[in-house]
């Protein structure tokens, strides 16, 4: 009987020697905990012929198997009462269970059911005639668990998502914001790739992005890190962002935090709660200021100047191939070197 990991995995070396070793818990090893379940489920299936569970019946009557080709049987056990003698509804009456182990694939189960007091008579409506058999189909199980595993990890996505919101890692925020991340061709500029090269600098843990807006802060930071694992972006810090920050810096073992438009408070506070948690993390934090007054005191700043954009500016105008000269100048006056004004004037 198990009720922690500690106990199956140290029963190993005392049951070696035996031909069929079987291990049963109150509950199923699926409601542990995310981490403990998986490690439980592995070490029963890799170590033990038989798992007996009960109480909650939230395991099938099955073969437990791996995709590494490990298996063995599952039991959802029959429970018994001394409270349910008296038990009217059939759904809640005792009952106990007859295993027959034939060998390591194969196993019939016969269940004896309470009729009346402590009479108990084998539910013909269980199987066939009474037995329930199964037999261990290689293939079909690896297959299953195959499965299994897709789903396992999909649901475990979910959840991760689910708790590091209002955060998503930067691949999800491109695909959901298409606009801001991915309207046409990247532009590079030697002042766009100087930003760039400070951005994938592992050495600088802090960063801020500023500029005025539309010059194109947003588009460069998700160029730096597109497909990069273990970075989170965030683009609504007014949102309450500690649960998910927090999350963030408890299950994963380093990356990159981003936060847009986030103001210099919201960059001292974010920062703080950072460095508090003693993990490789690093700070990228993205705001719209309109002159380099506005960087704050003690921080790493990248200031992107309207005036040095405008090589990307000449680039847009040149790949729209608008021939009027005068139409080209008015453009590059009038965007003075913002690349989204530039463009919504060229749709015009």
């Amino acid at each position: 009987m198990f009720i922690g990991v500690d106990q199956i995995t140290n029963s190993q070396s005392f049951l070696s020697d035996c031909d069929i070793k079987i291990v049963a818990s109150h509950i199923g090893y699926d409601l542990l905990t995310e981490a403990e379940g998986k490690y439980v489920k592995e070490t029963i299936t890799h170590c033990y012929e038989l798992n007996l569970s009960g109480h909650t019946h939230t395991l099938d009557d099955d073969f437990i198997a791996l995709p590494t080709g490990d298996f063995c049987m599952n039991v959802t056990s029959a429970g018994t009462l001394c409270n349910n003698i008296h038990e009217v509804n059939e759904s809640h009456k005792n009952s106990f269970q007859i295993i027959d182990i034939l060998s390591k694939e194969e196993f019939t189960i016969r269940k004896y059911h309470q009729k009346q007091g402590m009479k108990f008579s084998l539910d013909k409506n269980f199987g066939t005639d009474g037995i329930w058999s199964l037999k261990y189909n290689d293939q079909e199980a690896i297959d299953r668990a195959k499965v299994d595993e897709l789903k396992e990890q999909i649901e475990q996505q979910r959840r991760f998502l689910e708790n590091i919101s209002p955060f998503c890692p930067i691949d999800k925020a491109i695909e959901r914001d298409k606009e801001t991340f991915a309207s046409g061709e990247f532009i590079p500029s030697q002042r766009n790739e100087e930003c760039i090269n400070l951005l994938r600098n592992p050495e600088i843990k802090n960063l801020r992005i500023l500029s005025i807006s539309g010059v194109g802060k947003t588009r460069i930071v998700g160029e730096a890190f597109r497909t990069m694992p273990n970075v989170f972006y965030c683009t609504d810090p007014d949102k309450s962002i500690n649960r998910g920050l927090e999350y963030i810096l408890t299950c994963v073992d380093g990356g990159v935090i981003i936060i847009d438009n986030c103001s210099i408070n919201e960059y001292y506070r974010a920062t703080k709660f950072i460095s508090r948690c003693q993990k490789p993390f690093r700070l990228i934090s993205i705001y719209n200021v309109l002159t380099k007054k506005e960087e704050g005191v003690e921080t790493n700043v990248f200031f992107l100047d309207a005036t040095d954009n405008k090589e990307v500016v000449d680039t847009i105008i040149e790949r729209e191939r608008i021939i009027d000269e005068e139409v080209k100048n008015r453009i590059k006056e009038y965007s003075d070197g913002i690349s989204l004004m530039a463009i919504e004037l060229i749709s015009l």
